[in-house]
Formats: structure tokens, sequence, C-alpha cells
């Protein structure tokens, strides 16, 4: 995976996204380790998840979420059905608010050092 990651870079790729979605992900770890490699390649902030928003397991989607930032990429939920937009929208919310917490706990770090 990292050779290919390499190559994406090499000819000109500047960004790495990749799709996750909860109800059919047959290998996770292979998942995590291909955005963890692709952040270290292209960068913080420059490889997006799109995450396909399940609201039966929002705690599931929230992990998710919440895992991707850490790692330093850029979540994107995807609604599956139009009924679940109140749930987006506040999830969204909540994306925006650890995205801005991650920010400035970064900034603050590289004022101190």
């Amino acid at each position: 995976i990292k050779t290919m990651l390499l190559k994406f870079k090499e000819n000109g790729a500047t960004i790495f996204g990749s799709t996750y979605d909860i109800e059919m992900a047959l290998a996770p770890e292979l998942y995590w380790e291909t955005i963890k490699m692709a952040v270290e390649i292209f960068g913080e902030g420059r490889v997006t998840g799109v995450v396909i928003v399940d609201f039966s397991s929002t705690e599931e989607n929230f992990e998710v979420i919440t895992k991707m930032i850490e790692i330093g990429a850029v979540p994107q939920p995807v609604v599956i059905s139009p009924k679940s937009l109140p749930e987006l929208n506040e999830l969204r919310k909540s994306i925006a608010i650890a995205v801005a917490v991650r920010k400035y706990s970064k900034r603050l770090k590289t004022s101190i050092n």
C-alpha cells in the first residue's frame, strides 16, 4: 500500500481520499493503516475519509470520525437516508468543534515550544 501511495504522489497527486462504510467495513485495520500512511506521505489535512453514516450506530460513526481527526485526516460524512438529516447536522457540528479544538491545541503547542 505504501508503494502505491508513493507512486500516486510521484505522479502528481497532492491529496488522497478513501471511503469508510461502517456497515461494510471488512478490513478496518487495513483501512486505518492506509489512512495513517497516506497522512505520513501527503501530510495532515491532505487526506480525506468519506464516512458513509449509518444512524443505527451513531456511537460508531463518532468513533470513526474522531479517529480520522486524531490521525490527521479530514472526515466527510455522507448520509444514507434523507430521514437522517437532523442527526447529520448535529454530527457535522461535533466534527467542526473537534477539528477546531485540534487546530487550536496544535497552535498552542507551537507557541509554547
